[in-house]
This record gives structure tokens, sequence and C-alpha cells, in this order.
């Protein structure tokens, strides 16, 4: 047991959750002479999912699912009980019948379930899969019992982790929404402020953005104002000349303005004035509302003020 805990305490825990249950499964496989290892959690409708394994066959998942509910298994009754379950000699165990090939084609002759618990409740298990024929002594029962709190701690810690990034991801969402705003600057206008780093993701969702408001609005022309953009670079200018393509599918026509000398001069050092030169563009925001007023019938004068 000693070696054990030795290799379990060589285990990064910074390591990504999954790596680490993998960790776990081969210092048990390894110290304890099982030869694979596996982990599996009960989904909301109560089916099985393995989440990580050790040295499984990597047909062994498929099949399992394939032939029968996992949880008809002697994996049920240890999530049921909250207690470990051996199967010393798996031939002998009507309710693996299902498996009786797989696990003969695998060496399996003895399986042993440990339950995963979560207040009190089991939520998973994970399997040990022995070519031997052999019973699992109380200290061993115990040391199986601790090994389950550290993959239920990993495992509870990866679904934190998922639940974080996702909410990050919204947050990210959320500012990309405020950075890149569709305003109805007019009747049939949209106008569209790029302010910050242009790059091809906040592109792709000003396109969507920026598609779906045509739609819903009917506007015939979009103004997409650069004046705030750090920088403009040959992946950003071929996004802008797919934005402009995408509008025109729509009936819509683009305006690009506020271009900056320093992005101007990029573009012709990069080669990329040729794609721009397609484009529409005015000097300014009100230059390019102008252009837009009068290409939907408005006669734009200037006003006597004496």
């Amino acid at each position: 047991m000693e070696r054990l805990f030795d290799a379990i305490q060589d285990i990064d825990i910074l390591a990504p959750p999954e790596e680490y249950i993998r960790g776990l499964l081969k210092a048990l496989c390894d110290n304890l002479g099982y030869s694979f290892g596996s982990v599996i959690v009960v989904d909301c409708d109560g089916n099985g999912r393995m989440v990580a394994a050790y040295n499984l066959p990597e047909y062994y998942s498929d099949r399992v699912n394939e032939t029968a509910p996992v949880l008809s298994s002697p994996s049920g009754e240890a999530i049921r009980t909250g207690n470990i379950i051996v199967a010393q000699d798996v031939f002998s165990e009507p309710r693996l019948a299902p498996w009786h090939d797989l696990l003969r084609e695998c060496g399996v002759k003895m399986l042993t379930w440990v339950p995963l618990m979560r207040k009190r409740v089991s939520y998973g298990v994970y399997a040990l899969y022995d070519i031997r024929n052999r019973d699992v002594s109380e200290d061993e029962k115990r040391i199986l019992e601790q090994i389950g709190t550290m993959i239920s701690l990993a495992i509870i810690s990866n679904q934190y982790l998922d639940r974080q990034r996702h909410a990050e991801q919204l947050l990210r969402d959320s500012y990309e929404e405020m950075l890149i705003p569709v305003i109805q600057a007019w009747d049939s206008i949209l106008a569209i402020p790029v302010i910050g780093a242009v790059d091809s993701r906040r592109l792709d969702r000003l396109m969507d953005t920026m598609l779906v408001r045509i739609r819903d609005t009917r506007s015939k022309i979009v103004i997409i104002d650069i004046t705030g953009a750090h920088s403009l670079d040959s992946n950003a200018a071929s996004h802008l000349i797919k934005i402009v393509q995408a509008a025109k599918l729509l009936g819509a026509t683009c305006v690009i303005t506020g271009i900056k000398p320093e992005i101007a001069q990029t573009a012709v050092r990069l080669g990329m004035d040729v794609e721009l030169g397609c484009l529409t563009t005015r000097k300014t925001l009100q230059d390019g509302l102008r252009y837009g007023l009068q290409k939907i019938g408005y006669s734009i004068g200037i006003r006597d003020t004496t």
C-alpha cells in the first residue's frame, strides 16, 4: 500500500481533472494489480456516462453501451446502495451475462465497483477490472473508498470549471455585443461603430448580428464605422469584404467609414488596397450617413443660417 500512496503523491493535483482521475486509476492498477479502470457518472436521465478511463480497450465503452443499459449491471446496485460491489467471478454473475463475450475477449475475470458520493448520495461509480479471480479485503475497500472521494472531488471541480467557463463565455459574448452595437440610425439605415481590436472572431459576430438586424428592420444601408478600431490586418480586410457581400445578398449596401491614415498605410503596405478598393467608403460617420440618406431618396443640402 505504501507504493500506492507514493504513486498518488506523484500525481499533479493541478492537472486537468480528467488527467488527474486517469492518474489515480493508473496508480490503482499498477499497485493493486488491476488491468483497467473507468469512471461512470449518471446523467439527468438516469443513463450512465463514462467520463474517464485508464488502459481500457478503445472499443470497450461503445460495446458496453450497445449491449445493455450499464446500470442494469452491478454498477447500478453500487450506485443505489452506496456500497462497494465485488464480482469475484464475472461469469458467475447473472447481471453481467449480456457482457460475458466482451469480458471474455478482454480477459476480465473479476470486477469491482466503487460508488462516488456527493452529500452522502451516490451519483456514479468507478470500476476496476482484474484478469484474476480474487476477493477484495476490507483494508483494500477502505483505500478504494478514499480514492473514490478523491475522484469525486476531481469530477465536482471539473463541473465547477465547466460552469465557470460557461459564465465567462457569456460575459465575453455580452462584452462583445456591447463593443459592436447595431444602431438604427435612420429609417432603413443601420450604423455599427466598431471599437478596439478588429479580429476575425469579432467580425464574424458582427456579421451574424448585422444580418439578423438587416432582416428584422429591412434596412437598405449599413454604415460600419471603424474610427475607434485599433488596427486592420489582412484577415480583417477579407472579413470586411465577406460582410459587405453578405449584406448585399440581403439587399443592403455597406459603407465603411473612419478609415484612419495608419490603417490606410497598412493596407497599402500589405497589398490590401486592391481588396478595400471595392468597398464603398466615406471619411467620417457623418459622411456615411449623408451618403445613406441620399441613397434612400433624401435630398441633403446646406442650410443657410444667415
